[in-house]
């Protein structure tokens, strides 16, 4: 009973690690890569303690310890993650922070015996042997990642010519084959350090090899959005959740124009890159709360809880125009379609709404592409050079300025133009709308929109 129960520990463990790493490295681009180092840095240290001190046993034999089998897994994939998202050069600065920083510990410790130390407490004391061995394991351990890392990159790139576009294999391919040699290069340490037995070895790299079998990140390991498996789960419960408490929701189903002539153009290696920062875009111009998908090749699929309709279109263009602006300076044109429903305005269940976004992204399209549609409407973006009196104006306004900058803004404009604004506070920030006509708006940042 024990052992299974340990099983489940396990597994907890491993969801936990996942969520919180996986939400680091997917919020890079607005927090950076240093919260996402930071912690991989503290849990190197309980990674370390936990191998050197408290091993469980499992069904059929099985004994591991849960910083060999989940915390040091789930760092090496992590940083294979990276890798994919990013390149060598960025995994190697975890890598070098870890091994300075585990030197400076050992030799901190080393130099700190020379204290003569007062006891508070009796029986209290520091333990410099344990320090020392702990320094000793982590050194070792952090050499070891460094070959790991380098092995595991040249296996994923020259696994490219066995498996295609196949990522799952090649990712299954790496973990077998780097851990397997990690297993065996930190047990002889371990072994020579603490003197563990073959059982230690033997045990970790069986749960080694389960955690790979079992695992599934549920991203998509060349963009690092997630894959179209959590759509049609995480998506479709989202769905049915915003449309039984009657919340509004968003589908954005966006399609890269022209993508395979690109691929044409350029090769299929700047076809990847391409992918890589066209979702960097996506999940820049989107909420925290959004979640982005890979639907297929050159499909993503955005679903934005909690808005409307109209701050749906202000979103995709949003979208459409930081992705076209990014690629301006390469003089590839790259550009995005986007078909938007909204539920419950277009429908209440999963399949009726992307059949909705992707009859509006068909629509995107025929209208000429780069372009956004959504419940009859269609977005677009003053230009550069097309700014009059109001945008030189608005467009010196940042969102996050207070509510009283606005009115004062609303004021000048109101004197200037002869005509009537006022302000509107929405879930991005603040808008200037005139009632006539209408279907015209102005938003304040970071650009003037026309809907």
């Amino acid at each position: 009973m024990a052992e299974f129960k340990n099983v489940l520990q396990l597994a907890a463990d491993a969801l936990l690690y996942f969520v919180v790493l996986a939400s680091l490295l997917r919020a890079r681009t607005r927090i950076g890569l240093g919260a996402f180092f930071c912690a991989l840095g503290v849990i190197h240290f309980l990674e370390t303690y936990l191998a050197r001190i408290l091993y469980v046993s499992l069904p059929f034999g099985i004994v591991t310890s849960p910083g060999s089998t989940v915390l040091f897994t789930g760092k090496l994939m992590m940083l294979l993650l990276l890798y994919i998202r990013e390149d060598a050069v960025v995994v190697r600065q975890p890598i070098y922070g870890l091994l300075f920083g585990n030197v400076l510990l050992f030799a901190l410790a080393y130099l700190m015996r020379l204290y003569t130390p007062i006891a508070f407490t009796p029986g209290r004391v520091a333990d410099f042997t344990f320090l020392n061995e702990m320094g000793a394991l982590m050194v070792w351990g952090t050499a070891i990642l460094f070959f790991d890392c380098i092995i595991m990159i040249l296996l994923y790139e020259r696994s490219r010519g066995w498996f295609r576009v196949r990522i799952f294999p090649r990712l299954a391919l790496c973990g077998v084959l780097v851990l397997t040699f990690d297993q065996v290069a930190f047990f002889a340490g371990l072994h020579m350090l603490t003197g563990a037995g073959t059982e230690v070895l033997v045990g970790g790299w069986i749960a080694k090899m389960a955690a790979v079998a079992l695992a599934r990140t549920g991203c998509d390991a060349l963009t690092g959005a997630l894959d179209r498996h959590s759509l049609e789960a995480h998506g479709r419960r989202a769905v049915e959740h915003a449309a039984a408490a009657g919340r509004p929701l968003a589908l954005l189903l966006i399609d890269i124009d022209h993508f395979k002539a690109y691929n044409d153009r350029f090769g299929y290696a700047a076809g990847d890159k391409m992918l890589k920062r066209i979702v960097l875009d996506i999940m820049a111009a989107a909420r925290m709360s959004d979640l982005t998908y890979r639907f297929s090749g050159e499909e993503f699929v955005v679903i934005a809880d909690g808005i409307h309709a109209d701050d749906a279109l202000t979103l995709g263009e949003r979208m459409r125009r930081r992705i076209a602006d990014s690629h301006v300076a390469d003089s590839s044109g790259v550009t995005v379609s986007i078909g938007i429903a909204s539920c419950s305005r277009d429908a209440t269940n999963y399949d009726k709404l992307f059949e909705i976004a992707d009859k509006r992204l068909y629509e995107a399209k025929a209208a000429g592409r780069n372009r956004v549609i959504g419940a009859g409407k269609s977005v677009r973006l003053v230009q550069a050079g097309d700014k009059g009196p109001l945008e030189l104006i608005a467009g010196r306004a940042r969102s996050c300025a207070p509510e009283f900058f606005f009115k004062v803004i609303r004021c000048i404009t109101n004197s200037f133009t002869g005509r009537k604004f006022r302000v509107v506070v929405s879930s991005y920030g603040s808008h200037w709308r005139m009632p006539a006509p209408p279907t015209m708006t102005w938003r304040v940042n970071p650009r003037v929109w026309i809907v």
